[in-house]
């Protein structure tokens, strides 16, 4: 059964110092912060029968995962220590333990000591600079596959930090750092990504927060090149001049232009050196297909894209069950769907937000003002 798409998602506002922060959104998110070890010991089960279908080994306990998260927290107290403060901030303002907090902003890297995939996620993205918009505007999104029990932990969280750029972005409760955008003109967008190499490193969620700490491009690409990522994945970037892609592995980086001004991206590698050592497509061949789909699509309406086109293209069925707008079916081993679709206008500060498959219903609308 799908999850049901008729809550709105509420926003979440935080500000001040690090602790502080942590404690707003902490107490605002408490029911959703408790809610997620246990969702996320059932996906990681999923992904595991995913992986190997044969497979009938134990499901990792909650504890389990939260001594996992544990193992990573010096490299993350190394990366982020502002960012550590504000996850003890959450745990307190949550009622929760520190490793509870920790474990929802590390995620499926614990699955790393199983030899699990990177991610159960699939989504597909985009990025459109001025010259391919009816307003000569930027814009980003995607469509967020997760295992549909996600959905009902999906938050917008508006950050007002002591220093820096103001940040919006759609997460889950108690997740510091997913997609969105900042007031500098800065946004981003994910994809998930698999290779075989899968080592023990940075879980990417520090980093992702930090790249809405950017005020350009450049600065995120030398963000993400001092990350030392033990896992796969794909961004799709945009700032006040540009839009570009960059898929990144724990060994390499590689940075792809926009094709006239339009980027579209799946789940599989793109780059040439890269894609030698994709494992994606054999598993999941729609990555494909959205791909080429959204990109065809978006190519043939470039100088008409705004967010109104791309929130009709996000609903794109072609290629069912696998399409665009993801449904969960019923029996599916692994229940991927389309849990939230989002679109932001970054020079205005305005991300449209659909809880659930954007075929569904209108967007929120939430703004930095």
């Amino acid at each position: 059964m799908e999850i049901s798409s008729s809550r709105s998602v509420a926003l979440i506002d935080i500000e001040g110092p690090p602790v502080a922060r942590g404690e707003q959104f902490g107490r605002a998110c408490r029911d959703q912060i408790k809610a997620y070890p246990e969702i996320l010991r059932r996906t990681i089960a999923h992904e595991s029968r995913l992986r190997n279908p044969e497979a009938r080994a134990p499901s990792p306990s909650v504890e389990d995962l939260v001594d996992r998260a544990l193992r990573f927290l010096p490299k993350l107290e190394g990366y982020a220590p502002e960012q550590m403060e504000e996850i003890r901030g959450i745990a307190t303002g949550a009622g929760v333990p520190f490793g509870h907090a920790l474990l929802i902003n590390v995620r499926s890297e614990v699955g790393i000591f199983d030899g699990l995939p990177a991610d159960g996620e699939g989504c597909t993205s985009f990025a459109v600079d001025r010259s391919a918009t009816h307003d000569g505007t930027m814009l980003i999104g995607q469509n967020q596959d997760q295992a549909g029990v996600m959905e009902d932990l999906v938050v917008v969280l508006r950050v007002t930090p002591e220093h820096g750029p103001r940040m919006l972005m759609a997460t889950f409760g108690g997740l510091m750092g997913y997609p969105g955008i900042n007031d500098a003109g800065v946004g981003f967008m994910q994809n998930s990504l698999t290779n075989s190499v899968w080592r023990f490193g940075l879980p990417h969620y520090p980093m992702k927060r930090r790249l809405l700490e950017q005020r350009s491009i450049e600065d995120c690409l030398a963000v993400m090149k001092a990350s030392p990522v033990g896992s796969c994945g794909n961004y799709v970037l945009v700032d006040r001049n540009r839009a570009v892609d960059v898929e990144l592995t724990p060994d390499s980086m590689a940075v792809l232009a926009s094709k006239e001004g339009v980027v579209a991206h799946a789940n599989h590698f793109t780059d040439p050196e890269l894609k030698k050592d994709d494992r994606r497509p054999s598993e999941w061949v729609d990555t494909l297909l959205r791909h080429s789909g959204l990109e065809t699509m978006m190519q043939e309406r470039r100088g008409m894209l705004s967010a109104g086109t791309m929130k009709e293209l996000l609903s794109d069925h072609d290629g069912h069950p696998g399409s665009i707008c993801r449904h969960h079916q019923p029996g599916q081993l692994a229940p991927v769907k389309t849990i939230y679709s989002v679109i932001c206008e970054p020079d205005a500060g305005r991300m449209h937000l659909r809880l659930g498959n954007p075929c569904q219903g209108p967007y929120q609308v939430f703004e930095f003002d």
